[in-house]
């Protein structure tokens, strides 16, 4: 359906509605409570089905229009945050800056610091492990030639294979578990 169409839809239907043309009370059984006012209504004929269908297009409609609010305020609001926090970045990045120079300046005094510690934080320089970047189809040809016993080989069961042995012969193999699942009941709104 196109988003053309959605509105208009809805307008119908509040239309009807303000005309009083929804299915009427030999449609829809309504079951009274103890305080007389309805707790439970059955739909009994297709008109009624159409009736709540037309109402729940109506409620996702809504839904929808609440989803395209909401996502337009949170890019507002996160884009908000994101020029706000970029000016204070740069704040950071000038005093992490000047930190930096500090500590350099006491390390050519002192080369064995490690660690400045300060009333609000600490000044840290640590000894970083190399990064490894891997090629994997290049790294691959290579130890099949230099390093066979670095190649792992994964195992795995071809699923549906197993589904259609099992459909074919009714013999479940060990390992494999079969929940009976009831039918699903589902709502299509247009």
């Amino acid at each position: 359906m196109t988003e053309t169409a959605q509105p208009y839809l809805i307008e119908v239907v509040d239309d009807f509605e303000r005309e009083g043309i929804w299915p009427g009370k030999l449609e829809m059984d309504v079951t009274p409570g103890p305080d007389g006012n309805p707790v439970r209504w059955e739909i009994k004929t297709k008109d009624a089905a159409a009736w709540a269908l037309r109402k729940m297009a109506k409620i996702k409609a809504g839904m929808d229009e609440n989803e395209i609010a909401a996502v337009k305020e949170i890019q507002r609001i996160v884009a908000w945050k994101e020029a706000e926090n970029a000016k204070l970045q740069d704040s950071l990045n000038f005093f992490e800056f000047l930190l930096q120079g500090y500590f350099l300046e006491s390390r050519k005094a002192d080369p064995t610091i490690k660690t400045i510690k300060l009333p609000h934080g600490a000044l840290k320089m640590r000894t970083q492990q190399p990064e490894y970047t891997y090629e994997d189809d290049q790294l691959l040809a290579w130890a099949h030639v230099n390093l066979p016993t670095a190649i792992v080989v994964k195992e795995s069961v071809a699923k549906q294979q197993v589904k259609d042995h099992i459909k074919e012969t009714g013999e479940i193999p060990d390992g494999v578990s079969i929940t009976e699942r009831p039918e699903k009941f589902s709502i299509e709104v247009i």
